[in-house]
């Protein structure tokens, strides 16, 4: 299967970036916001960026799309990524140990929240993981942040997912 990224380019008169994204596999759409720097992800099931700098530390908002296939199901999805995560063991598909976990309810249009912290080399990690169910697929639209920015920048990743939209369910 070959895969293509559309990126929409509307011109911006103030800073000519590109301001949309459309993700032709999993058939979803971001609209950029003009602080999140897009990175490279080596792969065509991951689109994301980092947020400007706090305190040297650059925050991530990745959107990692699986196939169906790849679980049994979505409540298996949903297990391997948060439920079945044990406080104080390593988590299922992080690299870290999980230390606390929260669901935070239903995101509109798109899918359950849930806030899980971890360490992660020492490091006190804040994961905001919002999972969906698609047509093709599943979708966990995850925020990463530290114990001493993630106050300080849920905002933006708030501000993020109100330009999310599942084009296809």
């Amino acid at each position: 299967m070959i895969a293509f990224f559309e990126v929409t380019q509307q011109l911006s008169a103030q800073n000519n970036e590109l301001d949309k994204y459309t993700d032709s596999i999993f058939k979803y759409e971001v609209v950029i916001p003009s602080w999140l720097t897009v990175r490279e992800t080596g792969s065509p099931k991951k689109w994301g960026g980092t947020l400007p700098k706090r305190k040297g530390i650059e925050n991530a908002i990745m959107v990692r799309g699986y196939y169906k296939n790849e679980f049994e199901s979505f409540k298996d999805f949903q297990n391997k990524v948060v439920l079945k995560n044990v406080i104080g063991k390593p988590m299922q598909m992080k690299n870290a140990t999980l230390i606390w976990k929260n669901d935070l309810g239903y995101i509109e249009g798109i899918g359950k929240a849930y806030l899980q912290y971890s360490m992660f080399k020492g490091t006190m990690i804040h994961s905001q993981d919002i999972l969906a169910e698609i047509k093709h697929g599943y979708l966990l639209i995850n925020f990463t942040a530290t114990d001493k920015t993630y106050k300080k920048n849920v905002k933006k990743f708030e501000e993020f997912l109100a330009g999310f939209k599942i084009i296809e369910k």
